[in-house]
């Protein structure tokens, strides 16, 4: 689920709340493997049956559940609901462009590098190695996410990059942003993840293709 259907209202979507009925206000939308789904906030949303993904967002420690669908926990009861809370913020404009488009960056030898989603908060790209692709950086402004989509990969740093650390399948590292210069050695598929500075390069391509 991915906003509304069409624009609405507070009264309309806390009568729907009320009467156990919202799912019939919003929007939903059908994904498939390797779909990129941008989340503005205040766009209520909710992640169907089935549904495998990875999540990155600004962080916040604030979650407020308009919805359950009429769910218990195990004790038998409902769990505690935020309406007023998500009434307040929530936009109740029609969902539009739920499903974005990555841009190739750039690409070389053993790696190919796109930009999959990007704002203000945050930029997340994706590194697809070949047999034995590396790639060189170096830590600036923000530390860095590393996650592994199933690739086996190597993150040499530290003096003459003689120090290392090995990345698994569905594994996380951060890299510090006080780390400096890096390599990433390996093959298969990583989530490249940070804040930008204001003119990152990723970010401004992305939003040419997706304004």
């Amino acid at each position: 689920m991915h906003g509304f259907k069409e624009a609405t209202s507070r009264t309309a979507v806390r009568r729907a709340i009320e009467e156990g009925t919202l799912e019939n206000l919003l929007h939903e939308e059908v994904v498939r493997p390797g779909d990129v789904i941008f989340v503005p906030a205040g766009t209520v949303h909710a992640i169907g049956a089935g549904v495998l993904l990875y999540e990155l967002q600004e962080y916040s420690d604030i979650t407020y559940r308009m919805y359950d669908y009429g769910r218990l926990t195990a004790a038998g009861t409902p769990r505690e609901l935020h309406i007023e809370s998500a009434l307040d913020v929530a936009r109740y404009d029609r969902s539009t462009q739920s499903k974005v488009q990555p841009v190739l960056l750039s690409s070389g030898p053993g790696y190919e590098d796109r930009c999959l989603v990007a704002c203000r908060y945050f930029v997340t790209r994706e590194l697809a190695f070949g047999s034995h692709g590396s790639l060189d950086g170096k830590t600036e402004n923000s530390c860095i996410l590393l996650s592994s989509l199933g690739a086996e990969a190597r993150l040499r740093y530290g003096r003459g990059l003689r120090s290392s650390e090995q990345l698994a399948r569905g594994q996380t590292i951060v890299l510090p942003a006080a780390l400096g210069n890096y390599r990433l050695e390996g093959t298969g598929t990583l989530l490249f993840s940070y804040v930008p500075a204001s003119g990152d390069e990723a970010w401004k391509t992305w939003e040419t293709r997706n304004s």
